[in-house]
């Protein structure tokens, strides 16, 4: 049986939660379709930049090892055995209580007994065949650490068996190739330098498509590549392919490309020199890698051709004919498949002086992007470019796709007639809040920037090395200061 009052207190109520749920439907419109509008104006418009991501803060959990000492080198647990290799070593000994006379030995004991974490070479040790030997994890790795000043490795190959969780500490690498995919990598204070080869190569499998292995989780810190090059034929600092989740911080890649006793402008030819880097990193396109706080100087031609993308920050560049490319389109370079575009960020970097790659083979720019899609080129600074060109760029837009790219906050005094290059054929894309028209006469320092050109203050780095995070970040720090004050 129904009763008036009650139906009509239900009723009542049954309207006033209707009432309710419309005005809270209303607001919800009304909040997606403010959403809406800021997506759309950041993403189809390309009229309103991104939000700039801040600087990357020093890490404090290592991707390899335990942690890090308050220099920012990497610590390890203690190991449970430690093999030794010295000249005048003995082959039928242990290794321990005598050192071996060579590291095939080392690695045979090694790749046999779980309790060798860390091989401790003397002199130079020359290595035959190919390297198999992994460590336990990436926070216990396989550590080969040089313990003198005249600590090398020769002719050491990973080939066609993956090398995971090594650490290379505290040495010279002389032809040093890991051509397998391998993953949980660190060089950590190791040296190439003044090799007739590339001084550093680091791949995953081969041929390169868009299925293949690729080497991961690596690690490249405190190191110094210096004049690796080939009289005839290209050759770069560190080269890199099929190599994914990368890590390239506080190292000096000086010269690369140049054969050193010509120098600029003799052999190898002007064609190979195109193709000669500190630092060349080809596909996939990853926008996971970090490439922050090193100095590129002296390249052949770029400092670093960066074709995987990701981040390049607080970088210091010196006197190269193109300081940094990201992106390439890979597919066009004999044909190969196409990994799609990069993206990534640079953002912060400061590059000093320019070169041409040799007489009647002008450059001039700071950075190069081609076949990207989502790229923040954010609060670089440039000074002095120094060449002839009139052609030369601080950024100059290349070829393919060239989507949602924002250029803001940059600063060039006296390095570009053209600062924008190609700009006419990027879409969805915002330039703000740059000053490209800046002289010499505005810098707060100049005889301080003059400097850090100079060959005594680069040969005096490839000398030291970074010796600390600090420093390191110092670096580019005081360069900052001494161009904008």
């Amino acid at each position: 049986m129904s009763n008036p009052e009650l139906d009509a207190v239900f009723n009542q109520a049954k309207l006033s939660v209707v009432a309710e749920v419309a005005v809270h439907e209303s607001n919800l419109i009304n909040i997606i379709g403010e959403l809406e509008t800021e997506v759309n104006a950041i993403c189809d418009g390309g009229t309103t930049p991104p939000p700039i991501d801040p600087p990357i803060p020093p890490v404090t959990k290592a991707r390899v090892g335990t942690g890090y000492d308050t220099n920012g080198f990497t610590t390890f647990a203690a190991s449970p055995k430690t093999l030794k290799v010295a000249p005048g070593g003995d082959d039928t000994g242990d290794g321990v209580s005598t050192p071996l006379a060579t590291l095939r030995r080392a690695h045979d004991l090694a790749l046999n007994d779980p309790q060798v974490e860390e091989i401790q070479i003397y002199g130079h040790a020359q290595f035959t065949g190919k390297w198999v030997a992994s460590g336990f994890s990436a926070k216990r790795p396989l550590r080969l650490r040089g313990m003198d000043s005249s600590a090398a490795i020769g002719a050491f190959l990973v080939d066609k068996r993956p090398a995971d969780n090594l650490a290379l500490l505290d040495l010279t690498l002389i032809n040093f190739r890991m051509l397998e995919a391998s993953s949980g990598l660190l060089f950590e204070s190791c040296r190439m330098e003044e090799k007739t080869l590339d001084g550093l190569v680091i791949q995953g499998g081969y041929p390169l498509t868009p299925s293949t292995s690729m080497t991961s989780n690596l690690n490249i810190r405190f190191c110094v590549f210096a004049h690796n090059a080939r009289v005839n034929g290209k050759a770069q600092g560190l080269f890199m392919s099929a190599v994914r989740d990368y890590v390239i911080e506080y190292c000096v890649f000086d010269g690369n490309g140049w054969v050193v006793d010509t120098g600029r402008g003799g052999s190898p030819s002007p064609g190979e020199k195109v193709r000669s880097h500190d630092m060349y990193s080809k596909m996939p396109s990853d926008d996971q890698n970090v490439v922050r706080y090193n100095i590129f100087s002296r390249g052949a031609s770029h400092g670093i051709h960066y074709r995987t993308g990701g981040v390049l920050e607080g970088n210091l560049f010196l006197r190269n004919p193109i300081a940094c490319q990201l992106g390439y389109a890979e597919h066009l370079d004999g044909g190969g498949p196409d990994f799609g575009a990069a993206s990534g960020r640079i953002s912060r970097n400061v590059a000093i002086g320019s070169d041409d790659i040799a007489p009647g083979n002008p450059r001039g720019s700071f950075a190069i992007l081609s076949h990207v899609d989502g790229v923040v080129v954010n609060d670089n600074l440039l000074a002095l470019n120094g060449t002839s060109d009139t052609n030369s760029n601080s950024v100059w837009f290349d070829k393919l796709m060239l989507n949602n790219i924002h250029v803001t906050g940059n600063k060039a005094y006296d390095w570009a007639v053209n600062p924008l290059k190609g700009w006419n054929k990027v879409t969805n894309s915002s330039e703000t809040n740059n000053q490209w028209s800046l002289t010499e006469a505005d810098l707060a320092d100049v005889n301080k920037v003059k400097h850090y050109m100079s060959d005594s203050f680069i040969d005096d780095m490839v000398m030291s090395g970074f010796t600390s995070q600090k420093h390191a970040m110092d670096t580019l720090f005081e360069a900052s200061i001494a161009i904008e004050g």
